[in-house]
């Protein structure tokens, strides 16, 4: 029975994301200042939410590491060691997938609204379950690695657009952080 619901929760989300995720802009005069322990709904055709774990600061350019959130728990959900997330206000739930992207300051304030805090602690025991889970061989994997391919063109664009403000300002030594050569180095390097 539980495997039918997971593949139900699954096909609705196929059916939902088809074309894609397209982002809404927001008013950046109404969104409050971006800041880590931010938990923020990324407005779009989709609910996907993240939890902004680490400010990377390169000259001109602010980018935020973000730990990746969804309603689906029954997607979501990998053991008993998932942190789950309640926003009292939103009455919702959301659980942490082991997944984090990069976004840029100007990305969160236009395409991003805050829905909660949360503290230091919170932000040590995300970072921890998203960089130690592995991501399972079965359909929440698919789902997961699905979500990551929804991020990945936002993601992306924030990381092109911090290189080409070091550029613009001729800087010449960029310090990548090391989670994110890591996730370049495994993601693209020659499968045996």
């Amino acid at each position: 029975m539980k495997v039918d619901v997971i593949k139900n929760a699954y096909k609705l989300f196929k059916t939902l994301t088809k074309s894609g995720f397209d982002v809404y802009q927001v008013d950046p005069q109404n969104n409050s200042k971006i800041q880590k322990g931010d938990v923020r709904e990324i407005l779009g055709n989709y609910p996907i939410y993240i939890a902004l774990v680490e400010k990377v600061e390169a000259v001109n350019n602010i980018m935020f590491k973000a730990i990746v959130l969804t309603e689906d728990i029954i997607l979501g959900y990998l053991n008993q060691k998932t942190p789950i997330i309640d926003l009292p206000k939103q009455k919702t739930l959301l659980v942490v997938l082991p997944v984090w992207i990069y976004l840029d300051e100007k990305f969160l304030l236009n395409y991003t609204n805050k829905i909660g805090v949360i503290n230091d602690e919170s932000i040590k025991r995300l970072k921890d379950y998203a960089e130690r889970t592995k991501i399972p061989e079965d359909i929440r994997g698919e789902y997961i690695r699905d979500v990551m391919k929804l991020l990945a063109k936002y993601n992306t664009e924030s990381i092109v657009n911090t290189i080409d403000k070091l550029e613009n300002n001729n800087t010449t030594v960029i310090r990548i952080p090391d989670e994110l050569k890591k996730y370049f180095e495994e993601k693209f390097a020659p499968k045996n």
